[in-house]
């Protein structure tokens, strides 16, 4: 029998695997020095706020990615888009096109839901990623620069 790919929605079962998985993304990306997440924390998020959601890629039933999707609103365009927090295939599981089909199912999902546009940041020395975007058709935004505010710097913002 082939192997088969099939997407669905994570439930409160499978917090452990994707804060695992979430873990491998933060030593890839040399940020394990900002991880906070805990499964509590991420159950919380995910299925009591309902602030995000987690679609699987499960191959075989054994899970082998995910994406994380939030609204975000866009005043010129009027509407709610997807921005897509995370797109992760397992180390073992790359260059097979599982990753542009995970992709992909987001594209659908996010283009049969209405939304208007789908946005996600890339770190800058991520070539893979970056060359993995632009081949499937993404534009990347050369007049945009992020800035944040957390913790306690956004703290001592506040006006007392």
């Amino acid at each position: 029998m082939p192997d088969l790919l099939i997407f669905r929605p994570a439930n409160p079962n499978d917090v452990d695997q994707i804060v695992e998985m979430i873990h491998e993304l933060a030593d890839y990306e040399k940020l394990t020095h900002e991880l906070e997440l805990t499964p509590e924390k991420l159950s919380h998020s995910l299925f009591v706020e309902k602030s995000a959601q987690v679609i699987l890629a499960c191959l075989n039933e054994t899970i082998i990615g995910y994406a994380v999707l939030c609204k975000h609103f866009s005043t010129f365009k009027g509407e709610s888009g997807i921005y897509l927090d995370d797109l992760y295939i397992k180390t073992s599981y790359r260059s097979k096109g599982y990753g542009k089909q995970l992709f992909q199912y987001v594209v659908n999902f996010v283009s049969d839901a209405g939304h208007p546009r789908l946005e996600w940041l890339c770190l800058d020395w991520n070539q893979n990623s970056i060359d993995f975007y632009l081949k499937h058709g993404a534009e990347q935004l050369k007049d945009y620069t992020m800035y944040r505010l957390e913790g306690e710097k956004l703290n001592q913002r506040k006006k007392k």
